[in-house]
């Protein structure tokens, strides 16, 4: 009887640490080696041009992100697909004001760099290196100085552009 139940605390273990393991590598998302923020430098026929983006582990085994590219704001991305056997990341982003196409990328993590390419809304396909972008931290607490009034004459100095009437 004692070995019958040593058998089953042994068997349940196992089960136990097997079950810990399958759940553990379902909840880790491929790719997540790339996540974090990076600095992009896109080559264009006018030279280069400077991008972001930031890779995010989101859920259970998703990439999500954010870039900003050579002029806009930042744009948000539900999906960076991540092709572990061929180690390719994807993702694309509508257009936002332009009449143009979707935005796509392709890149590869190699040597601590992601190199790959991107179209921009028109479909031109530009080649593109990324570093790491630095961490900024700030170096303590911020010092404030005497509140300053910006609306002192209500928006009597605000001008409209032209372009905007």
């Amino acid at each position: 009887m004692r070995l019958m139940k040593r058998l089953i605390f042994y068997l349940l273990l196992v089960l136990f640490l097997c079950t810990a393991a399958v759940v553990r590598a379902q909840t880790s998302p491929s790719g997540r080696e790339a996540a974090g923020s990076w600095d992009i430098t896109i080559q264009t026929d006018e030279g280069t041009r400077p991008a972001w983006l930031q890779i995010t582990p989101s859920g259970i085994g998703a990439l999500v992100g954010s870039y900003v590219g050579p002029s806009g704001s930042a744009r948000p991305i539900s999906h960076i697909k991540y092709s572990a056997g061929y180690g390719i990341y994807r993702f694309t982003i509508p257009p936002q004001w332009s009449r143009g196409g979707d935005i796509h990328a392709e890149f590869r993590l190699e040597n601590g760099q992601l190199t790959g390419w991107i179209t921009d809304s028109e479909n031109n396909r530009m080649q593109w290196t990324a570093s790491r972008a630095p961490e900024l931290r700030p170096e303590g607490e911020p010092q404030w100085g005497e509140p300053v009034a910006l609306l002192e004459n209500g928006l009597a100095a605000w001008q409209i552009p032209d372009n905007s009437k």
